[in-house]
């Protein structure tokens, strides 16, 4: 059934107090107050994003782009069936990415000229409205402007006509990189979380799975080139189940797909059965550590921090499945074990999409409490520019 009109304002409303909500969290960090969402048809937040630009030292690093940018990661490059909030209306550069990302209609609150004439020009725009590029764009999509405005234009009102230094992003670095001290650790990247047919795919299909595989794929080619330690992570279990909690068993049942049940890869979760097995594009090779735990974090009852001492390790780079369980988990044992730990956001994945971006925002509070957010691409970067024969 259609939503009324009374009652698609009242979504829209209380999609912008969220944005607000960002928005005001983004001024108190020191970056401009600006907020923006991405709203599926069914009323599912997909994605939501602050400015960065102070933080990452990067003009590009609008709110608008990076919630797009987040969106498409998620729900696929056609975001025709999503809106994008906002809390002012967006720039050219921000228009242009939720065009070309064909979201179906953009919601804002304060226009650009409010804002400019509040902050007397510092808030730096070029002022070319969403109005006129949507008439000049060939494919114009729904606008709607001036929801909440009043408030989203009062985030500025105490804003200092002189913008405050900016503040160098914080040093999560930790002790220099080399080959020989960082290592790359791949979690849970199995048949049965991964493939049709598995454990997963009982619970929540393989879609959300498959999305880290060829981000993980491409950071473990150069992580090989360059000689780095490589980590395999795999959750299973004997086959009578002897190192299964019974805890574990009866939340497993409970959720429909109980550990130990035959699959059509085999016993779900159990060792030597098919489903146990690592995807064919991420195989371990024969000189790559290999960890099978029977536990959500890879330090529980292995070997793994005897391993990474005898190397030298200090620096970990964490992908894998699922973002919640097993790879919060492994961050957090490792984190408190003293080791620099490195989310790669786009090689991480769970089923549920606010859970996703939940677990990359714990990562950065408390000036980055789990150690660093990146991706893939800085990753292969940062890889790639390490000496092969160092």
């Amino acid at each position: 059934m259609p939503i009324s009109a009374d009652h698609g304002a009242d979504v829209d409303r209380d999609m912008m107090e969220r944005a607000l909500a960002l928005a005001a969290r983004a001024k108190a960090s020191g970056e401009p107050a600006f907020g923006a969402l991405i709203v599926a048809a069914d009323g599912r937040i997909v994605a939501e994003a602050t400015d960065e630009v102070n933080s990452g030292a990067d003009f590009s690093l609008h709110a608008e782009v990076l919630a797009v940018r987040r969106a498409c990661h998620i729900a696929g490059r056609e975001l025709s069936a999503h809106t994008l909030y906002t809390t002012v209306e967006p720039c050219p550069m921000c228009f242009t990415a939720a065009w070309l990302a064909r979201v179906g209609r953009i919601v804002y609150g304060a226009s650009m000229d409010d804002v400019h004439a509040v902050t007397r020009g510092a808030q730096r725009e070029l002022r070319l409205g969403a109005a006129r590029l949507n008439q000049h764009s060939g494919e114009p999509l729904q606008l709607s402007a001036g929801v909440l405005a009043e408030r989203c234009l009062a985030l500025f009102g105490e804003r200092p006509l002189i913008e405050p230094p900016r503040r160098p992003p914080p040093d999560l670095s930790g002790p220099e990189l080399t080959k020989r001290n960082a290592a790359l650790v791949l979690i849970d990247f199995q048949r049965d979380f991964c493939e049709v047919g598995g454990y997963a795919d009982r619970l929540f299909g393989v879609d959300w799975a498959r999305e880290a595989l060829a981000p993980a794929q491409a950071v473990l080619r150069v992580a090989r080139e360059r000689g780095i330690t490589i980590v395999h992570t795999r959750e299973g279990y004997a086959p009578d189940l002897g190192d299964c909690p019974e805890q574990r068993q009866l939340r497993s049942r409970a959720a429909g797909a109980a550990i130990g049940d035959p699959g059509p890869l085999g016993r779900f979760l159990i060792r030597g059965e098919h489903g146990h097995d690592f995807m064919p594009e991420l195989s371990p090779l024969p000189n790559e550590l290999v960890i099978d735990k029977p536990s959500y974090g890879a330090f529980t009852r292995t070997v793994l921090e005897r391993q990474l001492r005898a190397r030298g390790i200090e620096h970990l780079y964490l992908t894998g499945l699922t973002a919640d369980v097993c790879v919060h988990t492994t961050l957090r044992e490792a984190t408190d074990r003293g080791f620099f730990c490195h989310y790669v956001r786009d090689a991480v994945s769970t089923f549920d999409p606010e859970l996703r971006i939940a677990c990359e925002r714990m990562v950065e509070v408390e000036g980055g409490v789990w150690g660093e957010l990146t991706d893939s691409a800085a990753v292969i970067a940062q890889f790639d520019a390490l000496a092969a024969g160092e």
